[in-house]
């Protein structure tokens, strides 16, 4: 069996909420495992109700039965297990590397405050402050007047405070304010 089919094999079994509730009383006593007469008595149903469970957790390679006569004992199929996350770490997307011009540390902290290109919500550290300030300042031309009106209608589809993040700009540098007119600063500071 591939990977992906037993991936979806793991899935279906773990779906349902009584193999799911074995699956964590089995669990609760790796490496040792649980014998056929506790299981029962700790999931309060009777071998015949369990069986199909149990035999659907070992298809999915989740657990082990170690065959004891009338009282086998279950355990936590390690090994299948970290080959099953080893498949299903492949399958995450690549990290996203950082746009020209912006590092790593400053991809984080805007992959942490900025979502779906909107600042969800301000650092309290100066530093990653910055980041957020540069981030917004970029949308700006430089040599170039923008009215207040202008910056307002620019910054509030980032952020509702626009006040509060024109004034940071300006004084963080980024941008000039002279008689109601913005200008982007010609080289703004890093951090």
């Amino acid at each position: 069996m591939d990977d992906t089919a037993r991936l979806r094999l793991v899935l279906g079994a773990i779906s349902d909420p009584a193999r799911l509730a074995l699956l964590g009383t089995i669990a609760g006593r790796h490496p040792a495992g649980i014998p056929l007469d506790e299981l029962c008595a700790q999931s309060g149903g009777a071998p015949s109700k369990l069986w199909p469970h149990l035999n659907a957790l070992k298809r999915a390679g989740l657990i082990l039965i170690a065959d004891g006569g009338t009282d086998p004992t279950f355990s936590i199929d390690t090994d299948s297990l970290e080959d099953l996350a080893v498949y299903a770490a492949t399958l995450a997307p690549p990290a996203q590397a950082p746009p020209d011009g912006i590092s790593e540390e400053e991809h984080r902290v805007l992959a942490t405050f900025v979502k779906d290109g909107r600042i969800d919500s301000f650092p309290a550290q100066l530093k990653k402050q910055l980041v957020l300030w540069r981030y917004l300042v970029r949308r700006f031309e430089v040599d170039r007047a923008y009215p207040e009106a202008e910056v307002n209608d620019l910054l509030r589809a980032i952020h509702p405070d626009v006040a509060t993040v024109r004034r940071a700009l300006v004084d963080n540098g980024l941008m000039t304010r002279d008689a109601g007119v913005y200008r982007r600063s010609d080289a703004p500071p890093s951090t």
